[in-house]
């Protein structure tokens, strides 16, 4: 993994600079923006009614945009049709969120998400309107997939303007992007080859887009079983020659199948990815 931060991204994480697409007011809080995207583990499966209670409620400054909220709001588990004994579900964002709240205490907290089931990452790809990115999704039988880059940002740009808006904000910083997407990719071995190369162009253009050439980008690391090795293995390159990214193990994570995190699974996943990101941060997880 690629630990060189240096002073100018140190300071971004710790919300000295702010992008200029950011500024909110000259005065208020700082709020510390993450996004959660990939596919159906990015979307969590973990049961709602199996999460443990120091969890359930994680105050009036940590909140949730995109998957499951129409709005802005107090981040929770999201509502899932017959599914455990409330009908809700959750990702690693709880848990990630738990953590991160506890390293930066001043601060509000919201996690962005943006996911799409069964899905490749070409179709998150920014050039989707290529003559041949059709094909590509197809490998996986993916054909029918929308593009995902202009929701992911949408997504992105909803939650800036949201919080911007609230009088109590001063800024919202970007702060890191987590990534939890490879099953789809898995199945072709062209795909898996490919992934290394896609997923160096989406932390670049996303990096681009949003005016911050330093943003933090976490991924879990390879999930699957056909091209496994390939996947991980183009994976890890990135982690070690991109700056400020870091590859996120998903050993020995609980699961309700073959493919999908369970609730203690997930739970773990979000303390992973939050030990990551504030070891990139420079700042010692709380306990």
């Amino acid at each position: 993994m690629n630990s060189m931060i240096g002073c100018v991204a140190l300071a971004a994480l710790m919300g000295l600079h702010v992008p200029a697409q950011a500024q909110a007011g000259t005065t208020g809080r700082t709020v510390r923006l993450f996004i959660l995207s990939g596919q159906s583990n990015a979307g969590g499966k973990g049961v709602g009614s199996e999460l443990p209670a120091e969890y359930r409620d994680l105050g009036p400054d940590v909140l949730g945009y995109g998957k499951g909220f129409k709005e802005l709001a107090p981040l929770r588990p999201y509502p899932r049709k017959d599914f455990g004994a409330d009908n809700t579900a959750f990702g690693a964002e709880i848990t990630f969120a738990y953590f991160a709240k506890k390293a930066f205490p001043d601060d509000i907290l919201c996690i962005a998400k943006q996911t799409e089931g069964a899905c490749s990452i070409v179709a998150w790809d920014k050039n989707w309107q290529r003559p041949d990115w059709k094909s590509d999704l197809a490998r996986v039988k993916n054909e029918n997939k929308e593009p995902q880059y202009p929701e992911l940002i949408g997504v992105i740009r909803g939650a800036q303007r949201a919080l911007a808006a609230r009088a109590d904000v001063g800024a919202v910083v970007l702060s890191g992007v987590l990534w939890v997407q490879s099953e789809r990719d898995d199945n072709h071995p062209g795909t898996a080859a490919d992934y290394e190369q896609n997923l160096r162009a989406l932390i670049a253009n996303l990096r681009a887009d949003m005016e911050v050439a330093d943003l933090p980008f976490l991924f879990a690391d390879g999930n699957g079983r056909q091209n496994l090795a390939v996947l991980r293995a183009g994976m890890k390159r990135v982690a070690d020659t991109v700056p400020n990214t870091a590859l996120v193990s998903i050993e020995g994570l609980p699961r309700g199948d073959k493919v999908h995190y369970n609730a203690a699974g997930q739970v773990e996943l979000g303390r992973r990815f939050a030990e990551a990101y504030l070891r990139l941060a420079g700042r010692a997880p709380a306990p």
